[in-house]
């Protein structure tokens, strides 16, 4: 019974899928919105690829973009910071998102998918 559960979700866990389940009021960049997830989850896997590699040629030619007009990236609730314990660089929230949420505005979110 599980085996065949798992073949008909195309390999998502059920966690995986409720994961991904919609909710109201998302931020337009939530990670739920993107095609190609949804794709996978219809078990559309070619189609899936596809739209993969559309949003990643967005996504380099939005780079490309800001790098012309000298604007680097700055994420709008984290912020880079070197963490001793890992030796590396980690980011913090610096809050934001949920009160956003809450009062439903999500203005200047780019279209990223």
């Amino acid at each position: 019974m599980f085996t065949l559960l798992v073949l008909r979700m195309y390999g998502f866990t059920r966690l995986a899928l409720q994961l991904n389940e919609m909710e109201g009021n998302l931020c337009p960049s939530d990670s739920r919105f993107r095609p190609d997830l949804r794709l996978m989850e219809h078990g559309q896997v070619e189609e899936a690829g596809r739209e993969k590699h559309r949003l990643e040629e967005k996504q380099r030619a939005a780079k490309r973009s800001r790098e012309a007009k000298k604007q680097p990236w700055k994420p709008r609730w984290f912020v880079a910071q070197f963490d001793l314990d890992t030796n590396s660089t980690v980011h913090r929230y610096i809050g934001g998102y949920w009160r956003a949420k809450r009062k439903e505005d999500f203005t200047d979110i780019p279209d990223i998918y």
